[in-house]
């Protein structure tokens, strides 16, 4: 092996001399086979010292160069440097677009959501894997591969019924012959497991054992067996769930190699559910003391250690194993792991009275969930420190998170318990309301019972809330307008505002008062009040949004535009609004606009929404984003197949307030365009309405470059 370093050093000064004698780009090739060589030899600081030496701008655009940049990358990996990792691998991929190889591309495409998904960047992970899909038209071994990391991503974040539907339709479209149906198979029971479909999650383990049984696979057989023994570990049948675990170790010792830390990990939480400590102490600790255990399974293993100490009462050694651990846990190797083990601990902090750090630990515990969209473990965070902490507490916790926890539970379907109650009311209670929207919660939790008194002082409270809010804009209209002559000269624009505003505000209201009549009987009704309230709720963003419009206030930025659409198609989605809707894009991939991405957000979202609105009794409902590039401006285009313009309303008083877009409009603020106008005036560019009438609507938007 020295023989060969020394060799390898010395025709790489040679090769060094070569190039600059002759001032010529190094052959990639010629590069390639030095670095692989001395990458197979695990000389990693060799390898990256040979791609410093030679510059690596100077390399010419071939199949070797992204061949180089992998395995820059790959040697990062080994050296847990991830970010740098990740650049070279986004470099691998430009080389595979310049030289128009699309399975390398794929290919390394893969490796960077594999790195995003390792970082626990799981919406990263997912932004890059459906690129693979998309760029796919049939189920590839690699675009299937995107997908289960897809679904993988989606059931860390929490979001079964995504994960579900993902691996369900992936598995309608492939057989067992492909190559990831064993894998589908294995990540679609995980989900069902965590969605205690225990039921569903046996027969795919069935499956995926008389799968692995037909063709002689050790691996699959293994991994169902521990599926097995997993499921009805959880469901309290410790001893089947012994049971096949221990054919699982019978296939492991006839080879060992076959040994992985899952199977440990399930075999120690059946003994430690059937209270065998001792021989679940004697799985963990010889691999907790293993220096070739992976960071991630060593997490996992000292959450097996702790349960083990709880299980034992052994309080005193465990808070100085904690002490022990706590600090040196790096959030980023698997966060979801880190996580489970910091709920642990603030059970273990709440149980010895050392109240004040189970509180500081709550508040990171909760970002950091909240962060990487761990609905379940965020629900679970809040439960354990609304049901053990004092109530004085509970103000420590800032305002936003508890919107966010809220959040959560609406993504997880959580009813309104008594927690939730909790952070609703603690929300409203700043807007001066606690008794009466107490009362309101409490009506909600005993709907049965409510009677027509009680709905009539919610309707009161919403009206008086919508007045006050009113009042509230009136006033900062006036303020922000101290001369008196601009003020005479803008009340015709001001009455005709709030003219519109009360006009969108009377007719969901006016649906909430039919809604109560119906509403003794009919759990129904109570919903579509909901619905109506969440309209109240858009029309005041949208006056929000009007005046967090300022110029003093822009913030422009470089960034590419199709970022920014799949954020706000995605949030979009999630949030419900696309439902049944075709949204299709056609963004050119280096395509940046310098701008205020908040107020762009803004528009295109207003857009859209008007395009939904209007495409509500469409067969075949379809949005289309395009970009282009004219006359020195960036243009962006948004058409729908709804109901057209009214041609009499082109004209220049198509952007005032109160002024709606479309034919056959019954109901409109007529504020959206106008705000469009006010952010594109800031931005010293114009919109475009192109007339279509009948059917269709297309708006463009014009950026100077």
């Amino acid at each position: 092996m020295k023989i060969g370093i020394i060799i390898i050093v010395l025709f790489t000064f040679f090769l060094k001399s070569t190039y600059c004698q002759n001032k010529q780009t190094l052959s990639s090739e010629l590069l390639y086979s030095q670095l692989e060589a001395s990458y197979k030899e695990s000389n990693d600081s060799l390898t990256l010292h040979t791609f410093n030496f030679y510059r690596p701008d100077k390399l010419s655009i071939d199949s070797f160069s992204s061949k180089i940049y992998t395995l820059i990358a790959k040697t990062y990996i080994r050296l847990n440097l991830q970010k740098s990792a990740e650049l070279y691998i986004s470099e691998a991929i430009k080389m595979d677009v310049l030289t128009n190889n699309i399975v390398r591309k794929h290919k390394n495409l893969y490796k960077l959501s594999l790195l995003h998904y390792d970082q626990g960047s799981y919406q990263e992970a997912i932004k890059v894997a459906e690129i693979i899909v998309n760029e796919t038209s049939t189920i590839s071994d690699i675009a299937g591969e995107a997908i289960n990391l897809m679904g993988v991503s989606y059931r860390k974040m929490g979001k079964l019924q995504k994960a579900t539907k993902l691996f369900e339709d992936l598995l309608h479209k492939i057989d067992k012959s492909h190559g990831c149906y064993k894998m589908t198979l294995l990540n679609i029971g995980i989900v069902y497991e965590n969605s205690h479909n225990y039921a569903e999650a046996i027969k795919v383990r069935y499956t995926l054992l008389n799968i692995g049984i037909e063709v002689a696979d050790t691996i699959a057989i293994i991994t169902a067996y521990n599926g097995l023994a997993g499921i009805y570990d959880e469901i309290g049948d410790y001893h089947k769930a012994l049971n096949f675990i221990q054919i699982a170790k019978n296939y492991v010792n006839s080879d060992p190699k076959f040994e992985n830390a899952y199977s440990v990990l399930n075999l120690s939480s059946i003994y430690i559910n059937l209270d065998s400590l001792e021989k679940a102490e004697d799985l963990i600790l010889p691999r907790l003391l293993d220096p070739n255990i992976t960071k991630r399974d060593k997490i996992y293993m000292i959450i097996q250690k702790v349960k083990i100490l709880n299980k034992r009462n052994c309080v005193e050694e465990l808070n100085m194993y904690f002490k022990q651990v706590i600090p040196s846990l790096n959030d980023s190797i698997d966060p979801r792991g880190s996580l489970l083990l910091k709920i642990l601990y603030i059970n273990h902090l709440v149980q010895t009275k050392n109240i004040d750090e189970a509180v500081r630990l709550i508040k990171l515990s909760l970002n950091l969930s909240l962060m990487h969209c761990y609905d379940d473990l965020t629900i679970e965070i809040y439960e354990l420190y609304n049901n053990n902490l004092p109530i004085s507490i509970y103000y420590d916790i800032p305002k936003d998170t508890l919107l966010s926890v809220t959040k959560a539970m609406a993504r997880m379907n959580a009813q309104l318990s008594k927690n939730a109650e909790l952070l609703m009311t603690k929300y409203l209670e700043e807007l001066a309301y606690k008794n009466k929207i107490t009362s309101y919660y409490k009506s909600l939790n005993n709907s049965q019972n409510a009677n027509n008194e009680k709905i009539l002082i919610i309707l009161m409270l919403i009206i008086l809330l919508m007045i006050t809010f009113t009042l509230w804009v009136l006033l900062k209209y006036v303020n922000i307008k101290k001369l008196n002559t601009i003020i005479e000269n803008q009340q015709k624009d001001l009455s005709v505002y709030f003219a519109s505003v009360g006009h969108e505000i009377k007719y969901p209201l006016s649906l909430v008062i039919e809604k109560i009549a119906k509403l003794k009987h009919d759990k129904e009704n109570i919903q579509k009040i909901g619905i109506k309230l969440n309209e109240i709720v858009q029309i005041t963003q949208r006056i929000n949004d009007i005046y967090a419009v300022d110029s003093k206030n822009i913030k422009k930025v470089n960034f590419y535009l199709v970022e920014v659409i799949d954020d706000l198609i995605i949030e979009m989605k999630e949030d419900g609004y696309l439902n049944n809707i075709e949204i299709s894009k056609n963004i050119l991939a280096n395509f940046q606009l310098k701008a205020d991405i908040y107020l762009l957000r803004i528009s295109l979202k207003n857009i859209i929404f008007n395009s939904i609105y209007f495409l509500k009794n469409v067969k075949d409902p379809k949005i289309e984003i395009t970009s282009s590039e004219k006359n020195g401006f960036k243009i962006i285009n948004i058409s729908d197949n709804g109901v057209g313009i009214m041609s009499s309303l082109i004209n220049d008083k198509l952007t005032e307030p109160g002024v709606s877009l479309r034919a056959n409009s019954e109901k409109s603020t007529g504020l959206g365009l106008y705000l469009i106008k006010k952010i594109i005036n800031l931005h010293h560019g114009h919109l475009i309405i192109h007339n279509q009438q009948t059917v269709g609507f297309s708006l463009s938007l014009y950026f100077p470059k």
